[in-house]
């Protein structure tokens, strides 16, 4: 697997710094990924040595069984937290706690994305607590010291009022202090001095409350040099709630920190760049806007002089011009006008994205109401027929819009109708369901709903149902069906502002359906 397959780089990065184990394992149990974090947990160098490996090699046998079946329900769909142990290639045995949720594949493979935290402090603490309560004395205080120097974090147990008592050997290593040195509050003396202030009184407030906490802070060695730790303390209680004593740990986390920092510095470096960037479109997209409506007025005024002059030379004229002249007077007088209608196309093409159209509660039938008082003079003239099969749906978006959207559609399917036949235009609606709206890759968790607009008319070959929408594609010659091969460019462009998506079906000869998806709301 392909750190591309896994996510994109940022994502992948994220994963890495984390300072938590973050693992995919597949279907059948092997490791496709794990992070450095992870890797630490079982003592391996490498990511090479564990990618491809089976995880149950780092897994004793009395938790594989309970793994595999928390590891197939994972695979099912079903998100699953669960906890076992595992054995380092050191030997050292660490109890982990998974938290592990379904991750689909492009390939369409389910396989366990899971976050795995190291509790091997809270088990410690855990098994403490029932042997006191239980009061057991399998194993002694000395007993629970030595397990306590196996582990590779650093320890050390407190009264209840926060008052150490106890270090492990790694605390004494890393901090080249004695027991005596650190007992009570001696911890302080480590800390650095611009942290101290805060974890004193972070403290003094954990220690009041029986439940376990976590803070992260800089700790001075004995090089001098001051490294990052999490800290993790858990309470010991009696059958009453009231705290025994505390027992905690600190990892490391330095590396983990440092790069989180320089990612969040990149991240903020990238933001303001893009920021920027987005600006700058923004200007571009601004002067775009004002340069389509300068040039729009400015190549429409000759057109316009061309046509009052091409009719005053025809009033001029008269019975006196030969047969070619009125052809020749109507071809340029057709020309213009095609131009006049094509620059009006790219310049309501061009508003789409461009200009800022107001959100509201449109009802469509009102919408469409509005449509076909505007095309009632070509229904009648081609004695249409456009049947309404049910209420059509109020959904967000720009009325506007959704005027030119259904305008379009209704319009096309005037224009392309059978030579000799009536056109019959059907209109309806239906709310998706929610497996079609994931199919169709829409917005997911929105609602959506489907218009389709069916014809009778002349159809076109299912080849170019992708083509259709695309800026200045016509299947027919002009002298054949007038138009600027906008019309159905500027559909896609409406129906995709507003998160949703248009299909066209189709035979030659047998009429045409477009389906539109549209959400019912949307964030802007």
């Amino acid at each position: 697997m392909s750190k591309v397959q896994v996510a994109d780089l940022s994502a992948y990065s994220v994963m890495d710094a984390s300072p938590e184990c973050v693992k995919i394992i597949n279907s059948q149990g092997t490791v496709e990924y794990i992070n450095r974090a992870g890797l630490d947990l079982i003592e391996v160098p490498t990511v090479d040595i564990v990618v491809g490996a089976s995880v149950f090699d780092f897994i004793p046998l009395e938790y594989q069984d309970s793994w595999k079946s928390n590891h197939a329900v994972v695979c099912s769909g079903k998100p699953m937290v669960w906890q076992y142990e595992v054995v380092g290639q050191k030997g050292t045995r660490r109890y982990l706690e998974t938290y592990a949720t379904p991750l689909v594949l492009s390939t369409g493979e389910c396989v366990q994305f899971a976050l795995t935290k190291d509790i091997t402090q809270y088990k410690i603490a855990e098994r403490s607590a029932k042997e006191k309560e239980a009061k057991l004395e399998l194993i002694s205080e000395q007993r629970f010291k030595t397990l306590a120097n196996t582990i590779p974090n650093m320890a050390w147990m407190a009264h209840a009022n926060g008052d150490v008592y106890w270090y492990n050997d790694r605390w004494m290593e890393y901090s080249g202090l004695t027991m005596e040195e650190m007992t009570g509050w001696g911890w302080s003396k480590l800390h650095h001095p611009d942290h101290i202030d805060r974890l004193t009184e972070f403290v003094k407030e954990a220690w009041l409350k029986n439940e376990p906490f976590e803070v992260t802070h800089p700790m001075r060695g004995k090089d001098g040099l001051y490294k990052w730790f999490l800290s993790r303390a858990t309470p010991i209680l009696d059958k009453q709630g009231n705290i025994l004593e505390w027992i905690g740990t600190l990892t490391d986390i330095d590396e983990q920190k440092n790069s989180a920092e320089l990612l969040e510095q990149q991240v903020k470096i990238r933001t303001s760049e893009l920021d920027e960037s987005n600006k700058s479109l923004q200007k571009s997209n601004e002067q775009l806007a004002q340069f389509a409506h300068v040039a729009s007025h400015d190549l429409k005024e000759p057109l316009r002089k061309v046509r009052l002059y091409l009719s005053r030379i025809n009033d001029e004229l008269g019975t006196n011009a030969n047969d070619n002249v009125p052809a020749y007077l109507s071809k340029i007088e057709e020309a213009t006008l095609r131009m006049t209608n094509l620059i009006e196309g790219i310049l309501r093409l061009s508003t789409v994205n461009n200009e800022e159209h107001s959100k509201s509660q449109v009802n469509l039938n009102k919408t469409l109401e509005g449509v076909l008082a505007d095309l009632e003079m070509v229904i009648l003239q081609k004695q249409a027929m456009v049947v309404i099969k049910n209420e059509l749906p109020t959904i967000e978006g720009s009325a506007t819009l959704f005027h030119q959207l259904l305008y379009n559609l209704i319009g096309n399917a005037l224009k392309f109708s059978k030579n000799g036949n009536s056109p019959a235009i059907e209109i309806s609606s239906s709310v998706m369901e929610i497996a079609e709206v994931d199919e169709q890759h829409l917005l997911a968790g929105h609602a959506y709903i489907r218009l389709c607009f069916k014809d009778n008319g002349i159809g076109f070959d299912q080849k170019y149902a992708d083509k259709i929408f695309e800026n200045y594609t016509r299947l027919h010659k002009t002298s054949e069906y007038e138009g600027t091969g906008l019309g159905l460019a500027l559909c896609k462009r409406i129906v995709e502002r507003h998160h949703g998506k248009i299909t066209a079906e189709s035979r030659l000869g047998e009429g045409a359906l477009f389906t539109v998806m549209l959400p019912v709301a949307f964030e802007s």
